[in-house]
């Protein structure tokens, strides 16, 4: 395992974060009920378990066309998506769909998959951190734009190991990473004994995949690439140049909105961990990098 040299102190300390929610540590009633009653934790994971066993893969964005000109937000969960999503989505000219703050995305791909009812009124800005790789979106229609998140490995992933649900982190590695795995028959038997560690950090390598892919087929003025942490410590300079992308007027007090508050989120990390983050998410996440607006 990734994390076993690790002292026994880190160990310990982490560890207790971690098995207060592994999911082999509760029943699935007693985890349902944590999500229920616990408000940091992503109040609708039985939502999204029943959204994905009702909607086929190949219908995850049968209603796109009806939107044109939408605005897709794209990248790893936990890395400046629902920020920018809510920034561009509450602009002039652009329509809110959601009621209640934590379920734009959920409510997003219901809307695109079909399942909520929703009449385009104007012009609407969809968080989709939920498509796999399996998803092509350039072959699904051209009438829209992709902005793709970029954040820090160690930022994202000890955002997803420690401050999202790890039954949330283990359906969508289940779901979304292993099938596109080598030797997916292995790693169908294997996953279960992963640390969230592990498995945080190859979610965060197959999503910077998908957005390298996307860079191979895209369209002029269809694909930009946006690095958090450079956006929320240049805001007035990143997001006119994003404006520009879509199309959409800039005002000055859109800027206002970012706060370079979740910056420091990696400092805690451990010396095992970075090295562990380093050696899976590094390497591409420089890569990836390269391609941010504006190009490092």
């Amino acid at each position: 395992m990734l994390m076993k040299d690790q002292s026994n102190g880190e160990r310990t300390s982490r560890a207790a974060r971690q098995e207060a929610w592994h999911p082999r540590s509760m029943s699935d009633g007693e985890a349902q009920h944590r999500l229920q009653r616990d408000p940091s934790s992503e109040p609708t994971l039985p939502d999204w378990l029943r959204f994905f066993s009702n909607v086929d893969e190949q219908g995850l964005l049968s209603r796109l066309d009806a939107f044109p000109g939408a605005i897709l937000i794209g990248g790893c969960q936990r890395s400046g998506t629902t920020a920018l999503a809510e920034v561009v989505a509450e602009s002039d000219g652009m329509v809110r769909y959601w009621s209640t703050p934590g379920i734009a995305e959920l409510t997003a791909a219901r809307i695109l998959a079909g399942i909520e009812p929703c009449e385009p009124e104007g012009r609407y800005c969809f968080q989709t951190t939920y498509l796999g790789q399996h998803i092509d979106y350039y072959s699904l229609s051209e009438a829209f734009q992709v902005i793709w998140m970029i954040r820090n490995p160690y930022s994202t992933v000890r955002s997803l190991v420690y401050n999202w649900p790890a039954a949330a982190l283990s359906e969508v590695f289940s779901r979304a990473v292993v099938p596109t795995l080598p030797r997916r028959k292995w790693w169908e038997r294997r996953w279960t004994a992963m640390t969230q560690l592990e498995k945080a950090c190859l979610h965060y390598r197959s999503k910077l995949e998908q957005m390298l892919r996307l860079f191979e087929l895209r369209t002029e003025n269809k694909l930009l690439a946006v690095d958090y942490d450079d956006l929320v410590l240049h805001a007035d300079q990143r997001l006119p140049v994003i404006y520009e992308f879509v199309g959409l007027p800039y005002r000055l007090d859109y800027a206002r909105r970012l706060h370079p508050r979740s910056l420091q989120k990696q400092d805690d990390l451990t010396p095992v961990e970075r090295r562990a983050i380093e050696g899976i998410c590094g390497p591409i996440y420089r890569r990836a990098r390269r391609l941010a607006v504006p190009p490092s």
